[in-house]
Formats: structure tokens, C-alpha cells, sequence
């Protein structure tokens, strides 16, 4: 794409020109310091003169009302707002008469602006205010009182917040609202120029600097572009939004939305002062220091679609080749071609006048229609339908050229690309006045024309202001869906013909979306990847929705990447420099939904079959169940599990060995490791033996030991049953139920602990211990009487001061700051009950820096690991972990009970259990609010 300038041979001014603006796509006004008011008409190339001021009126600032297509305002277009270096602006009719001045500021009135909706104007001034005006020209305002000029203001494009320049800040004040002013340092010099996208609700600004730079209008960042030699003296967004021109000392460049350099021209015009876009948005019109006018129009844009390529290469000719047949063609139109667009076999041109459709298999024999106004802003193509956006409103076509829907949508010139989508039977588009409101039209599926008034609309409301939506381009009406992009980058897909509506979210942080034009794949872009959802109707269920979405990094996107379109899997990406990357990321998922749409399941079962992928059946059996294909459904289903599974145990076998290689490190540094032939016998009774399985197994008590032996004894066909939990906790515990290692002779003991899976559970130290105190001590238990009569009338005898008689009689009052007494206070008395197994450190009596565990568990995860446990002992289809319905609350606990303690007594307790602390990553942040380690 590039820009193709021209100036008259002669200039027509004799002084800078300052200021111009279009009226229609083929006269622009321009006005210089030599009073002029000039009409340019571009058919004809001619010039006249349409007014001249007086010798102290030297324009700052040019602004036509603007054409909204609203009626009561038609009496209003043609009208000239004009501000001038004497302080004042004039509103000026198409004659070029003066119909009224006003005196505005002190000092030159620098910029002054209509609002968006025609309700009224805007000035700033070199006296630092910022006032807002009726129509007719009345102070409404004064919003802004600076001690800096403003060098320009713009109005928000729904005219409820202006944004204007101070010194190196911009800042934006809303009117109608309590919201907080804006403001923010933008660059290093004086902000000469802003523009605010209508379209994509982007602020650009350019300075002394010698740099532009795109905003959001949270005052972030978006791009920023390379350094100028000199400053940037204008700047202006296209009616679109999807593109800008920059304008300096002999510089004119253009740009994508992204601030990606389309072309740099530097025609020797001196300074240009202002810069305005034609309606259609492919014509400029420059203001120079050198007396001229510049002219320039967009050519050599190029379109690509399948293996079709399409350039223009004049005002009125483009090319079409087909790259794979070699056939190609030149195709001239009468009128100057404003809009191309590609797709759907189709090529459709739209020239000043008419609309020519061709079709891709004869080119040469275009279907036309007449165009109501010559001032195309977009064409957009679905499989059944043309749109075409214009200023005077939104029409809908067949490719025959018949009107088929002319909805009603207010300020159809806002319209953007990412604010409107088509669909084969759908438009959609995001309301201007409420952009969280987005308004769906039926469009007739047969040859009908339908008025304004007929059409059946549907709207959505989102909780958020929506910046982009996308229509889905397959399937019947009822199943139509459609994606949005909000304001927070999270993208969201719901189905519009559904009697509520509902909103599901895909994922967060994405920048772009768009959907393949032949399934309902879509595909997203993220900073560093591509995402595909291949199935968006799974998003009702979070764990279908993970299975059927395929995604890869690309590390080399660069800054404000976009994404093109997808075709047969293959996603088009543009980079942050402006290359085009194609990635191959869902190939088959799309061939899969292909099989799918067209009925052929016995297809898609062999596709999945022979590819063998989990994506792939994920897919098949969410569309199977949707579609009632229950046999199917049925086979993916259970495929799915075992690919789930696999994968799962795979990512918990990474987990465990990292527990192993962490405990092993930590032992090593505390020095802690000898050998197990250093441990007496009886120090190996908490590793019980199943030589069936080849499993040692320490029990730790108050980790699951009673279940996890329920579960042995069920596996070792000592319980009648299947039922875990059916088995009574004192049987569980007999003596001589198990073997331990403490009886296994040592020749043998050295070959399983060389040979057979060795199993441990822990738990964090103070929440085994708050365990242990409550069930044996606090509330009844079946033991709870034995370490009463046993344990507890003596904590109370030792460390509670004037017991009473019933105390020392009962044991079940002792507090637990007298169990700690109890565990940190060495005593003769107590010495026997001080190492009890229920509170004993956990590296006391599994000794895990002397065996080394291949399967090392968690409480706080016990049933992922239960089950890596079980599958590493092949005993899965056998017994399964018993999953409780309520759990003790110990964890709740911890905090209210260790409250009862003070930090010395924490101290001691702590060193009591450093090693299990240290050793199996647990810290003490959520008890005492700091790590004691």
C-alpha cells in the first residue's frame, strides 16, 4: 500500500496554508494567511476562490459540520468552523459568508472542533482555556483553565469527554460524569497534534520530539513510532480507524493501526500543517508551508484470498490473478474505485457510483447495483450476502445485487471493523451509544427486500464495553454464534438465537479473534501464542473446553501482532514488523468439524482413529453428544479418559520425583543422611510390608494411616468387601495384621529396599499436632478416654496451677498450651509418653534421609496421590482411595489455636519439628504471619 501524491503545478495560495477539510469525496476547502477560503474540486481540477477575509483573519484551525445522515441537522452541512489567530472562530456558510464571529480567547484561538454529534463546538486557546459552545455559537463552558496554551482538543467520539494537550501531558475530562480526570506525560517536548479514533476508541498524539505515539484512553501505551528528524506537526485517523498519516517538515507517512509503516513520502512542501481524509477514506488532503495543497491517493492495496490475488494499481484499475491456474486480468471502472473486498468466491468493487460483484470463475461478466451515496466506508462478505457501510447507512445485498435488509443504525460513520461483523444470514454491531450493547439483525435467507423497519433484532448486554465481536460463518441461524472481544482482553462466545442468551467465557488476554469461514474453529492471539478453540460449544463445560483447545508459542510476534485469517488449519498472523507468518496449528480439528458439518461420522471417527489425538476425540465426542450421536459420543468418551488419564498420572509422576529430589537435597544439606544399618530394628515397625504389591509403606498417624490400611488389608483379601470405609478403624490397627520391616531379616530387607516402591505421606508438623492433641485429648473419640486417664490428668497435675479435684480426676480439660508445655518441657514424669507415635516428628519414625521413597505424598493433595500411589502398583481397577464428605478442619484451626501460645513457646515447638518443617517444604506463614526457619 502506498500513497500516490500530486499538488497543482502552480499554488493557489500565496501564503501558508494552514487548514483544510473535505466536503464531499471530490471538493476539499483549504484557507491560508492570505484570507482565502479556496474549493478544490478533483474531477476536474479546478480551483476557485470562495471567499477572502479580511487582512487580519490568518486561520489556525478548519472544521466541516459533520454529515451524520441525521435529518434534523441537514440545514446545518456545509458550515465552516474556522478559528483564527485573533482569538476568535467563525462560523462560515458554503459561500464562503461569515454568518457569525465570536471572540473566544486571549491570544490565538488555536483549534476548534464540532462535536460528533453536531450539538455544539469546542475551542482552545493560547490563553489555556477550553471552552465548549452551542451550535450558534453561545458559551456553554469554560471546562479547562490552564497557564499553558492548548495547542489542540478533540472531542470523544460519543462527545461526552474532550481530550486536549497541556505542555507535554494529554488529559482527558469527561463532561456528563463524576469520573476522575485523565492525565498523563506523553513526550519529552510540547504535543503539537492529536487525533482520537472514533472506530477503535485509540488517542494518537504527535510532538516536538519527533514522535507519535498510540494510547488507549486509560493512558497506556499501545505503540509508539520511530524518531523523526523533525517534529510532527499533524495527524489524523482515517474514517475507519484502521489506519493514520503523519505529517512533519517534509514528510508524509502512513500507517496501520498498529503504527506499522505502510509508506514514507517526502515531497518538499515544507511543514505540513494539517492533514484530512475524504470520506471513503481513501483520498488525503494536506495543508503545506509552501503555499500548495497536497493531494494524495491510496493505491497498490492488495487482497489474498485462497489462491486468488487482487492489487490496485491505479485510481480506476486493479489486477486479479489466480496464482495456481496463472490466469489473470486487468479490470478498469469507470469511476475512481473506493473499497475492494475478497472472499466467499467473490471479488466486489465498489467505485464513487456503483457496486460491480464479480464471480471468481468469470470475472469479467460483474453483477451492479447503484450505490446511494459515494462515500463507502466497508464491504464486508458472507457466503450468502454482501454489507455495505456507508455514510448515509448500512445495506445489505445478495450476489445478485439485490437489496435484501437496510437496518436501522444510528451514526453508521462510527462503524469500525472490529464493531460490525456479517454472518450468512446475521449482521451484527456494537452499539455507539452503549458500547457494552450489541445489536443482531436476521437478515432473509431468500430473495426478498426488506425495509428498516422488519428486521428481527436481538439484543445481547454484556458486563463490559465490548471492543471487537466476531459471527461464526458456518452452520443454520439457530446456532449462530458469536464472539467478543472485551475492554479487559477476555474473549467470550455465545449462541444468539437462544431463548436467554448466556455468555461464555473462552480465555483471557487475547488480542484478536477470527473465525475459519468454513467451521465453527476459531482461532485467537495472544502476545506469545495462537490459540484454537475447535469446539466453542464446549465452553459449558470447563473441562471440555481445556480438551478441545489447541495452542502454540511463537516467541518472535513482536509488538502489537494481529491475526489475518485461518484456512485449512493454517493461521495467518501478521508480526509486530509486518511480516506475515503462517502457522499450521488445528489441520485436523478443521478437517474433523468439516466431516462433522457435512453428516459424515463414520469419517470422523476414522480420522480420529488413524490420528490417534486427544484434542481430536475431545472434539468428536462433545459434537456426538451435542448432535445425538450416542455411539459415537460413547467411544470418544471413553478414549478421552484413557488419553486424560495417562496424561495425568504422567504430570503427577513429574510432581512426586521432584518431592523425592527435593527431600534428598535438603538432606544432604542438613547432613542428615547415614546409613539404615545404623537404626536398631524396632525403629522400622511403622514400614509395613505387602509382598504382593512390592510396597513398603510408613504409616504416619493423623496422615490417612487408617485408610490407607483399610485399603491394604482390602487389596491383601483381609476384609470381605469392596467398601474402604466398611472395615472399623481399632481392626485396621490390630497388632500382627501387617507385616513390618522391623521382622524381615536383613539380607532381605536390603533387597526391597532396593527393589520395592517405598511409600510416605506427611502433613505440616503443627496441623498433625493439632490433630493429634484434638482427637486424643479434646473432643471424644474411642481413645480419647485411654490418653485421658493415661496422659492428660498428668499434663494437668504438671502444669496447671491449683487444679481442681474433677480435673485431676477426668484428664479432658487440658489446654493445648499445657500440651505444648507438655511436648516442650522435659520431665521424668512424662518421659514415657513424650515419643508417642500420634506426635512424634515424622523424620523420626519414617526416616526419610535414610530410605529413599519413590512415592511421596501430601495430605493437602492425598488424592492425586493416592491415585499415582495405586496406578504405580497396578491396583487401580481393584480399589480406590475412599474420598470423605466432610473433613476434620484442622487446617481452619491453626490459627485460633496456636493464638493460645506465645511465640517463645512456638520457638520450642518449632525446633521440636524443624526437620519435618525443612525437610518436607513447610513454613509456619500461616500461623504466625513470618517463617521461624
Amino acid at each position: 500500500m502506498k500513497l500516490k501524491i500530486s499538488t497543482f503545478k502552480e499554488p493557489k495560495h500565496t501564503a501558508v496554508v494552514t487548514c483544510v477539510c473535505w466536503n464531499n469525496t471530490e471538493d476539499v476547502f483549504s484557507c491560508s494567511d492570505d484570507h482565502k477560503l479556496l474549493k478544490w474540486n478533483l474531477i476536474n481540477n479546478e480551483c476557485m476562490i470562495v471567499a477572502t477575509f479580511a487582512e487580519d483573519f490568518f486561520p489556525t484551525s478548519m472544521n466541516l459540520f459533520p454529515k451524520t445522515g441525521q435529518s434534523g441537522v441537514k440545514h446545518q452541512h456545509d458550515v465552516i468552523l474556522i478559528s483564527t489567530a485573533d482569538g476568535k472562530f467563525h462560523i462560515v456558510n458554503h459561500n464562503g459568508r461569515i454568518e457569525k464571529s465570536v471572540v473566544a480567547h486571549q491570544g490565538a484561538c488555536l483549534t476548534a472542533q464540532w462535536s460528533p454529534d453536531g450539538a455544539g463546538l469546542l475551542t482552545g486557546g493560547e490563553d489555556g482555556f477550553v471552552k465548549i459552545w452551542s451550535r450558534n455559537g453561545l458559551l456553554r463552558s469554560s471546562v479547562v483553565q490552564s497557564d499553558v496554551p492548548c495547542f489542540n482538543a478533540k472531542w470523544s467520539p460519543d462527545s461526552g469527554a474532550i481530550l486536549y494537550t497541556k505542555g507535554n501531558c494529554l488529559v482527558i475530562k469527561h463532561l456528563n460524569s463524576n469520573s476522575k480526570v485523565k492525565k498523563w506525560k506523553a513526550h519529552e517536548g510540547l504535543i503539537l497534534c492529536v487525533a482520537w479514533n472514533p472506530n477503535y476508541n485509540l488517542i494518537i498524539s504527535g510532538g516536538e520530539d519527533g514522535y507519535a505515539k498510540i494510547w488507549d484512553t486509560f493512558g497506556q501505551q499501545v505503540s509508539i513510532s520511530v524518531k523523526h528528524d523533525q517534529p510532527l506537526t499533524s495527524v489524523t485517523w482515517s474514517p475507519t480507524g484502521n489506519m493514520f498519516v503523519l505529517g512533519s517538515y517534509n514528510l508524509i507517512r502512513l500507517c496501520d493501526l498498529n503504527g506499522r509503516s505502510y509508506c514514507l513520502d517526502r515531497p518538499s512542501t515544507g511543514s505540513i500543517y494539517s492533514i484530512a481524509w475524504s470520506s471513503d477514506g481513501t483520498q488525503l488532503a494536506a495543508a503545506c508551508a509552501n503555499c500548495h495543497v497536497l493531494f494524495a491517493h491510496i493505491i497498490e492495496r492488495e487482497y489474498t484470498w485462497r489462491s486468488y490475488a487482487c492489487k490496485q494499481i491505479t485510481r480506476k484499475m486493479i489486477t486479479i490473478k489466480n496464482i495456481i491456474t496463472d490466469q489473470s486480468d486487468q479490470l478498469d471502472y469507470p469511476d475512481r474505485v473506493i473499497q475492494i473486498a475478497l472472499g466467499f468466491n467473490h471479488l466486489v468493487i465498489a467505485t464513487v457510483k456503483q457496486c460491480f460483484i464479480h464471480k471468481l470463475t468469470s470475472w469479467n461478466t460483474p453483477v451492479t447495483f447503484d450505490l446511494k451515496e459515494g462515500s463507502i466506508s466497508m464491504i464486508l462478505l458472507a457466503e450468502r450476502c454482501i454489507c455495505v457501510v456507508e455514510r448515509a447507512g448500512v445495506s445489505v445485498y445478495s450476489y445478485m445485487g439485490r437489496l435484501l435488509a437496510s437496518p436501522r443504525i444510528p451514526r453508521p460513520e462510527t462503524i469500525g471493523q472490529a464493531t460490525i461483523s456479517l454472518g450468512p444470514d446475521t449482521l451484527a454491531v456494537i452499539d455507539h451509544t452503549d458500547r457494552k450493547l450489541i445489536q443482531v439483525f436476521d437478515l432473509p435467507t431468500g430473495l426478498i427486500v426488506r425495509s428498516s423497519t422488519d428486521n428481527t433484532v436481538t439484543k445481547l448486554t454484556h458486563k463490559m464495553t465490548v471492543s471487537c465481536i466476531a459471527l461464526s460463518q458456518t452452520g443454520p441461524l439457530n446456532e449462530r454464534q458469536l464472539a467478543l472481544l472485551d475492554y479487559n482482553r477476555d474473549l467470550y462466545v455465545v449462541t444468539v438465537k437462544e431463548t436467554k442468551p448466556k455468555m461464555f467465557k473462552l480465555g483471557p488476554q487475547v488480542l484478536g479473534i477470527t473465525w475459519s469461514s468454513e467451521t465453527e474453529l476459531l482461532v485467537g492471539l495472544r502476545a506469545n501464542s495462537v490459540v484454537a478453540w475447535c469446539c466453542p460449544r464446549a465452553a459449558t463445560q470447563p473441562d471440555w473446553l481445556t480438551l478441545t483447545t489447541v495452542s502454540k508459542d511463537i516467541s518472535d510476534l513482536g509488538r502489537n501482532p494481529s491475526i489475518m485469517n485461518i484456512e485449512d488449519g493454517v493461521v495467518c498472523v501478521r508480526r509486530g514488523n509486518g511480516s506475515l507468518l503462517r502457522i499450521s496449528l488445528a489441520s485436523f480439528p478443521e478437517k474433523l468439524l468439516k466431516h462433522i458439518a457435512a453428516n459424515m461420522w463414520d469419517d470422523a471417527l476414522q480420522l480420529c482413529r488413524t490420528v490417534e489425538d486427544e484434542t481430536l476425540w475431545a472434539c468428536l465426542a462433545v459434537l456426538a453428544w451435542q448432535y445425538n450421536q450416542l455411539p459415537v459420543a460413547e467411544e470418544a468418551f471413553a478414549l478421552i479418559h484413557q488419553y486424560h488419564q495417562v496424561n495425568y498420572i504422567q504430570h503427577l509422576r513429574s510432581l512426586n520425583l521432584a518431592r523425592q529430589e527435593q527431600i534428598q537435597e535438603r538432606c544432604n544439606r542438613y547432613r542428615l543422611t547415614w546409613s539404615v544399618d545404623d537404626l536398631p530394628n524396632n525403629q522400622l515397625e511403622h514400614i509395613l510390608v505387602d509382598d504382593d504389591r512390592k510396597l513398603l509403606y510408613c504409616y504416619v498417624p493423623k496422615v490417612a494411616c487408617t485408610n490407607w490400611k483399610r485399603l491394604l488389608m482390602t487389596l491383601g483379601g483381609k476384609w470381605n468387601g469392596t467398601d474402604v470405609l466398611a472395615i472399623p478403624g481399632h481392626i485396621a490397627h490390630s497388632p500382627g495384621m501387617f507385616r513390618n520391616l522391623s521382622s524381615v531379616p536383613k539380607e532381605e530387607r536390603d533387597e526391597m529396599l532396593e527393589n520395592y516402591n517405598k511409600m510416605i505421606i506427611v502433613r505440616n508438623p503443627f496441623e498433625r499436632l493439632l490433630s493429634a492433641y484434638r482427637n486424643k485429648l479434646e473432643i471424644d473419640t474411642p481413645t480419647a478416654t485411654y490418653f485421658r486417664n493415661r496422659l492428660g490428668r498428668r499434663i494437668i497435675k504438671a502444669f496447671r496451677d491449683n487444679p481442681s479435684n474433677e480435673s485431676l480426676e477426668l484428664g479432658d480439660d487440658v489446654t493445648f498450651r499445657e500440651f505444648a508445655l507438655f511436648l516442650t518441657t522435659k520431665t521424668e514424669e512424662l518421659a514415657d509418653m513424650v515419643n508417642n507415635e500420634h506426635w512424634q516428628p515424622i523424620t523420626n519414625l519414617c526416616h526419610p534421609c535414610l530410605i529413599k521413597y519413590t512415592l511421596v505424598g501430601k495430605y493437602e493433595t492425598l488424592l492425586d496421590d493416592a491415585l499415582l500411589a495405586l496406578h504405580t502398583i497396578n491396583a487401580t481397577d481393584k480399589v480406590q482411595f475412599p474420598r470423605l464428605s466432610h473433613t476434620s478442619g484442622t487446617s481452619e484451626k491453626l490459627s485460633k489455636y496456636f493464638a493460645q501460645l506465645e511465640l517463645p513457646l512456638i520457638s520450642k515447638l518449632y525446633k521440636l519439628y524443624k526437620y519435618d518443617f525443612r525437610i518436607f517444604d513447610y513454613h509456619l506463614d500461616n500461623i504466625v504471619g513470618f517463617d521461624l526457619g
